[in-house]
């Protein structure tokens, strides 16, 4: 039974950083108990309209927007610690910049199962997030 436990936890390591965690909590601590939540807020929504963003490029064949959208997704996604994501939006944005958006759609699909358990974990940890 104790191995299930472990498997129900491995995510939080998978989807988020401890360490930026840890720091942006304690640079919360110091400042605004609330910059957690807020950062946690703007990262889920900017997120979500990026990935959009990335989806309906890709849908137009527009390289250059996948390009940039998917730069953008992977600095904050860095900044937030979540590290899978910026490894995937990273990918997109080599693809991107090749000027070809081909295979793209698979990535996608990852990116979007990445968000997902990012979202879940940030849900975790902030009291106002809600999942979904």
């Amino acid at each position: 039974m104790g191995s299930d436990k472990n498997l129900t936890s491995a995510p939080l390591l998978a989807a988020l950083n401890a360490e930026v965690i840890a720091r942006l909590s304690a640079l919360a601590k110091e400042t605004d108990p609330s910059l957690l939540e807020q950062i946690f807020d703007a990262f889920l929504n900017e997120g979500a309209e990026r990935i959009t963003v990335i989806r309906e490029s890709v849908s137009a064949g527009d390289a250059e927007a996948v390009h940039r959208a998917a730069h953008a997704l992977k600095g904050a996604s860095t900044s937030v610690g979540a590290h899978g994501l910026a490894g995937i939006a990273g990918q997109l944005e080599e693809l991107g910049e090749t000027g070809a958006v081909d295979g793209a759609m698979i990535l996608i699909g990852q990116l979007e199962q990445e968000f997902a358990r990012v979202r879940i974990e940030m849900c975790k940890l902030s009291e106002t997030c809600k999942p979904g």
